[in-house]
């Protein structure tokens, strides 16, 4: 009986945007709403606001119950997802036992687990992408966009000025700007498909706004997904001809010149602060966070070449902090608190080993091998695609957010679907 009102209770209509948001709230965009949270984030404390995200308590809760879920929803799971969270759940089985054997609990340093528990959040939203279709989608793009910019005007105001981008006080760390990419990339595909303005109005508007967050990896991520959209827009039904691009082209060359007679004459600090931040992607060994990155990836490689198949897993996060302040000589990081990687890649090697990273990164295998072997797509399909390929590029700079895997899953329910004509056309409507 209970296991039918469980099943019941699955089936209220709008449960897939509860459960949607409930994903979404582990980044600080809806976090800080929720919670009133005005902290702005400043160059200075970058590394502390990727600690402190880490440690949220609320995240913690939100993977727990995604662990928990998939049991309940593993049954309803095609079979590549099926035998894929078994064999997540057995990885699980093994660091209990691991974590017993060494400390006499089966939960030692929940930081360790958190490195696999974080891909549950995939199968939790995979079982309610099931009820999501067009309308659906849309209203969670919207509901992505307006929440941003709530933040924004409500929360993080003072950082809408020019000595805030010249002194990198960007307001929102990496992945919430990240996060951006979803509606960056729904607005330029709805431009494509409806040939409406206003679409490709708000694209410039939120492209405009990740150049002026000043986050790098989340330009090259942009870039990068934007690329991979408009290759994968030639499997849909989307005509797209010259003419169309002559907006795109014409629009931001007639910002750029208002900009630059009426704001960056006055203000030629601007083009300072940009070719800084460019120079630092072409001099990413010896200048900015990119040398900052390199030097704590050459602190910690003699641990991961020693542990490279299976990682250090619970001795790494007894093992001291490796990563000292060149000038101070102190540590980056409490000892015990775990070793905060920024870069998803180095993360998961040291803690898990390749075989580790592998096991993590073959649902994304999967979407993209689905992808290239499926014919016919639908937009929401290629905009969720192109994100999540983005972020093989993303990861190299910072850990992949909790919500990525959420949007995987949403990402891998659709591309299983088998497409009908009539769903596409309704979407290029």
């Amino acid at each position: 009986m209970i296991i039918t009102y469980g099943k019941r209770i699955l089936e209220i209509k709008y449960l897939y945007l509860v459960a949607v948001v409930i994903i979404l709230l582990t980044d600080g965009i809806f976090h800080d709403v929720a919670t009133n949270n005005k902290q702005i984030v400043g160059k200075q404390e970058i590394v502390q606001a990727v600690k402190e995200v880490e440690e949220d308590n609320y995240t913690k809760y939100a993977i727990i119950l995604c662990f928990a879920s998939t049991a309940l929803f593993i049954s309803g799971m095609s079979t590549f997802m099926y035998w894929l969270a078994l064999l997540y759940y057995f990885v699980f089985g093994i660091f209990s036992l691991e974590s017993y054997y060494r400390y006499g609990s089966f939960f030692q340093y929940p930081h360790v687990f958190s490195k696999l528990l974080a891909i549950f959040v995939m199968f939790f939203l995979y079982h309610f992408a099931k009820k999501i279709h067009e309308k659906q989608f849309s209203l969670i793009i919207y509901l992505i966009f307006f929440t941003f910019l709530v933040n924004l005007l409500w929360l993080k105001r003072d950082i809408l000025s020019i000595s805030a981008f010249v002194g990198t006080v960007r307001g929102f760390p990496a992945p919430s700007v990240y996060m951006l990419v979803i509606p960056l990339l729904f607005f330029i595909n709805s431009y494509f498909s409806k040939k409406a303005l206003i679409s490709l109005f708000l694209f410039f508007i939120l492209f405009g706004l990740i150049i002026f967050l000043n986050h790098r990896s989340v330009w090259i991520a942009s870039i990068t997904s934007l690329t991979i959209n408009l290759l994968l827009l030639k499997k849909t039904e989307t005509k797209i001809a010259i003419t169309d691009f002559m907006p795109i082209i014409t629009i931001p060359t007639i910002g750029l010149i208002l900009i630059s007679s009426l704001v960056i004459s006055a203000n030629p600090e601007i083009i300072d602060a940009i070719s800084e931040r460019i120079a630092d992607i072409q001099n990413v060994k010896t200048q900015g966070t990119g040398s900052w990155r390199l030097e704590q990836f050459a602190s910690y490689w003699p641990f991961i070449v020693d542990n490279f198949l299976i990682g250090m897993r619970f001795e790494g996060f007894e093992l001291p902090v490796q990563f000292y302040q060149a000038e101070a000589g102190t540590a980056v990081f409490l000892d015990g608190t775990g070793h905060h990687f920024h870069s998803f890649y180095v993360d998961r090697l040291f803690y898990m080993g390749v075989v580790g990273l592998i096991l993590l990164l073959l649902p994304v295998f999967y979407l993209i091998f689905k992808t290239i072997k499926k014919n016919n797509l639908t937009l929401k399909e290629v905009i969720l695609v192109s994100f999540i390929m983005s972020g093989l590029f993303y990861g190299f700079s910072y850990n992949l957010p909790v919500y990525y895997f959420g949007i995987l899953g949403i990402a891998i329910n659709f591309i299983e679907r088998e497409n009908t004509t009539i769903e596409s056309q309704k979407y290029n409507k």
